[in-house]
């Protein structure tokens, strides 16, 4: 029983290592995990929008050059990044026939957003913290 506790111990020690530098979002493989945090705790226990950056490498490796957001962090940051965009509120999104929109994660879980939740899957979810949705009609579910 003893040996049993102290591998978990260390078994939750590593993962928790694994996850540097995203420490503020790690959760254990109990809770499903980083990168199924957000399905338990938001807000400031997740995103502070401190990830532009890897979605800055993200859409430059997916070749996107302009999207629609709306996360929780000041759209400065995504000035700073070189990132065109446009700021959309959830019943905007919702009229949209096109284009790439990403949500924090923190945001698109609030009820203003079920409908995209309910007809859209997310093509990626970004360093944990962005869901990125293609709004083409062939991007939604049947």
């Amino acid at each position: 029983m003893r040996i049993g506790a102290w591998l978990l111990c260390g078994w939750l020690v590593v993962t928790a290592f694994l996850d540097h530098p995203g420490y503020l979002k790690y959760f254990n493989e109990f809770a499903g995990g980083t990168h199924n945090g957000y399905r338990y705790l938001l807000d400031s226990n997740l995103d502070w929008g401190q990830d532009v950056k890897p979605l800055k490498r993200f859409l430059e490796d997916h070749h996107i050059g302009h999207i629609y957001q709306y996360y929780c962090g000041r759209d400065v940051i995504l000035d700073y990044y070189k990132i065109s965009n446009t700021r959309v509120f959830a019943d905007q999104a919702r009229q949209l026939q096109q284009g790439i929109l990403v949500v924090s994660v923190h945001e698109v879980m609030g009820p203003d957003w079920n409908w995209l939740r309910e007809s859209h899957h997310a093509l990626a979810c970004v360093a944990d913290t962005f869901l990125v949705y293609d709004l083409a009609p062939t991007a939604t579910t049947p």
